[in-house]
Order: structure tokens, then C-alpha cells, then sequence
């Protein structure tokens, strides 16, 4: 699928009159475009981010400005629609929701002690391919792969690392 990312402050001397994104909105939904909306600052209607987006959980609003805000409230825009893996640190809690037919790529640095896996799914089958080289493996390329349709807890050992 395509992707538009709208990221706005809503300044209304940001957007020629032909160009308004509201008037935009329905035309691209109808093409099958994906399209995220990301307000950023104060006073961001979220009624309008909401019109432009294809769905509202793809409505994201930041206020604070510093990088670390940026890096965790964009983590599930790149979780749902980059390829490029979002890099976790160990215990950091994630929570997204991954579509049928649809792959969510994630990092960790392994540690030298092993890596616990605990994954609860809701709705339907999980198939999870692990690597310690490559950066987003597939059933070929996986050094573990793990299908559940219920709760993962599944024990990575450094051994399988060596």
C-alpha cells in the first residue's frame, strides 16, 4: 500500500487554499492511501487529525518537543508502517496492534544472559522469526521461528547465539 504521512501544526497560513488537507482527506482515502495525521504542538484539533487520518489509530499528537517525546510517540507509526525495525531496549514494554497479513519488524541488542520472549495475542496467529545477524529475517533467513495462536513465553538462550 501507499502511505501519506500529514504531520501539522494546523497553522492556516501553512496551506494554500487548493491544498487544504480536509478537502484532501476523502480523495486520498478513496485512492486506498493509508494516511497518518500528526499534530504537534498546542491547541492541535484532534477532530481534524482525525477527518484526515484513514483510521483513528492513526492520530498522533506530540506536545513536548524533545527527541525522546518524538522517538516515543512515533514508535507505533514505525512499528505499523516502516520496514526499518524499531530498536527496543530490554524489558521495555510494547504495545501494537499488527493487522492480518501484515509484519511488524522489532530489535533488541541480545544480551550475553539470554532473551525471554512473553507475547499475549488477542485475536488469530502470531509467527514470530527471530535472527541474531539479520536485521529483519524471514522464514528462510530466521535462526528461531515461533507460531503460537495463544501467550508466548519463550526462552532465547546465548547458546543459540554461539
Amino acid at each position: 500500500p501507499s502511505y501519506v504521512y500529514k504531520i501539522t501544526d494546523f497553522s492556516p497560513e501553512a496551506f494554500a487554499e487548493e491544498l487544504r488537507p480536509l478537502q484532501l482527506a476523502p480523495r486520498v482515502h478513496n485512492e486506498n492511501i493509508e494516511v497518518y495525521s500528526v499534530g504537534i504542538g498546542s491547541g492541535i484539533n484532534e477532530t481534524e487529525l482525525q477527518i484526515i487520518a484513514s483510521d483513528p489509530s492513526y492520530v498522533y499528537l506530540i506536545t513536548d518537543f524533545s527527541p525522546e517525546a518524538f522517538a516515543e510517540e512515533l514508535r507505533p507509526l514505525q512499528l505499523t508502517a516502516c520496514e526499518t525495525p524499531a530498536i527496543f531496549e530490554i524489558s521495555q514494554e510494547l504495545q501494537t496492534t499488527i493487522g492480518r497479513a501484515q509484519a511488524t519488524n522489532l530489535e533488541y541488542n541480545f544480551p550475553p544472559e539470554g532473551l525471554t520472549i512473553k507475547i499475549e495475542i488477542s485475536v488469530g496467529e502470531l509467527v514470530l522469526y527471530g535472527s541474531f545477524t539479520i536485521r529483519s529475517p524471514s522464514s528462510l533467513t530466521a535462526d528461531f521461528k515461533i507460531r503460537s495462536t495463544s501467550e508466548i513465553d519463550y526462552f532465547v538462550s546465548p547458546e543459540l547465539y554461539r
